[in-house]
């Protein structure tokens, strides 16, 4: 151990594994995941928890994707810590769990593997086209994977992002918002929400709305959808063609509104924890 420095190596007394704990004041960067998976190998941790002040989008997507394809004994946090006050007491830690392990989609995806796989070819094919003209129109600098297709856009905003979906009855367009609690998620719904007349209005398609606030979940997303299936190739192009229209004018829409939506939240925060530094 002596060419490692981990932060905090800890034992789960319940299952016996080794947990690496990594530790970052500042919002994360590539240096930190490359030393959190190091210091994991060289400690030969089975679970990695990342804590910092803030998760960058695409680090979270990286957390996601280990959890996605490591093997299941293996488990990967990410953790946000801030600094709230009840009241007059003094600020003390609240800790978010922003990226964590989803063992029912591993064991979902390992029993539908067949099934599966002709999918994500029919999904590669449709999508694969498609984020190259993404970014070759500037609608977004790169196309982030899910599930090894690409179909995630960063907003630049934490805890959100824009994702398209192509299933085998119609194709959408929404914000994924995941704040890593549902209260916080849903006060960032919630605020959208309230402006709904407003951003329909704004953008004006005649495609459905959708607006699913997750009560049991620690995620919503709004967006739009029109028909479109996955089994219809000879489609593809047409429903392609509409992705490339409509999902720069739903950024156009909802970017303002969620940057000063998410401005008035850090204010609050910073307001509760005792305002700024001086």
């Amino acid at each position: 151990m002596a060419n490692f420095s981990l932060d905090i190596l800890a034992l789960d007394r319940g299952t016996n594994r080794k947990v690496a704990i990594e530790n970052q004041l500042e919002p994360t960067d590539h240096s930190h995941l490359g030393q959190a998976l190091t210091y994991a190998a060289g400690c030969d941790a089975s679970v990695v928890i990342w804590v910092t002040s803030e998760f960058r989008p695409e680090h979270r997507e990286a957390m996601d994707w280990l959890n996605r394809w490591a093997p299941e004994e293996i488990e990967f946090y990410g953790v946000q810590v801030r600094a709230v006050r009840i009241g007059e007491s003094l600020p003390a830690p609240e800790f978010r769990p922003v990226a964590f392990p989803n063992h029912w989609t591993k064991q979902a995806r390992r029993k539908a593997s067949g099934t599966a796989s002709a999918d994500k070819e029919k999904q590669l094919s449709f999508f694969t086209p498609l984020s190259e003209r993404l970014v070759r129109n500037g609608v977004a600098p790169q196309v982030l994977r899910y599930q090894g297709v690409p179909r995630i856009i960063s907003t630049g905003v934490p805890h959100t992002n824009y994702s398209i979906y192509l299933t085998d009855q119609y194709l959408q367009v929404h914000l994924w918002i995941n704040a890593g609690s549902r209260e916080d998620t849903n006060q960032i719904f919630d605020a959208l929400e309230k402006e709904s007349e407003a951003i329909q209005a704004e953008l004006a398609v005649e495609s459905k709305w959708i607006w699913e606030r997750q009560d049991n979940r620690p995620w919503a997303y709004v967006g739009i959808r029109t028909k479109g299936s996955l089994n219809e190739p000879e489609r593809w192009e047409e429903l392609r063609a509409w992705v490339v229209e409509h999902l720069p004018r739903f950024q156009n829409v909802i970017d303002p509104r969620l940057e000063r939506i998410m401005g008035e939240s850090a204010t609050e925060d910073k307001a509760a924890a005792g305002g700024p530094d001086t």
